[in-house]
């Protein structure tokens, strides 16, 4: 019982942390479009860039987690190759929407500041964008691996035994 729990614990970090360094790398790309369209005026691109890169990955960790809870929870009792990517994005992105804004309202509260609305529907709505679609990707690349192989030892073996084969014997 306590094994598998921390078994999800584990995997739930794993993937957080994978999210967090993705939106990490995704934040300069976006940052430079707007810079480019000049959104944030005459100011330095750097300090911009790697602000942006924090917030993202913070937001990255909190949506990667709330990924996998959405997962577990909703993916229970399901194979990978049977889940369908859109919903779970749909899923994961509402669950996102749901949670990041409450989770800055209450830091901002027990810190004793005042959440504004307009903001925290903002950064609601894109979470859940960026949820969805790497959410939507995660699932993809995971099922496409599924369909390369199966991954099993015997698998490996028998696919470069037949590599060796057909390649040139002066090769081998």
């Amino acid at each position: 019982m306590i094994s598998n729990i921390l078994r999800r614990l584990r995997g739930a970090l794993g993937n957080a942390l994978v999210w967090a360094s993705t939106w990490f790398v995704a934040a300069f790309p976006l940052t430079a479009v707007f810079y480019f369209f000049g959104y944030f005026g005459s100011q330095p691109f750097w300090p911009i860039a790697l602000g942006t890169a924090t917030s993202l990955t913070g937001i990255g960790f909190l949506a990667g987690t709330a990924f996998s809870l959405f997962l577990g929870i909703a993916g229970r009792n399901h194979r990978l190759q049977d889940l369908r990517p859109f919903r779970f994005a749909l899923g994961s992105g509402i669950t996102a929407g749901l949670i990041i804004p409450a989770f800055g309202i209450v830091v901002n509260t027990l810190g004793g500041f005042s959440t504004p609305l307009g903001p925290s529907v903002v950064v609601a709505s894109v979470a859940a964008v960026l949820t969805g679609f790497t959410a939507l990707g995660q699932i993809k690349i995971a099922q496409g691996a599924l369909k390369a192989g199966d991954g099993s030892l015997v698998a490996l073996e028998t696919a470069s035994e037949q590599l060796l084969s057909a390649s040139d014997p002066e090769m081998v």
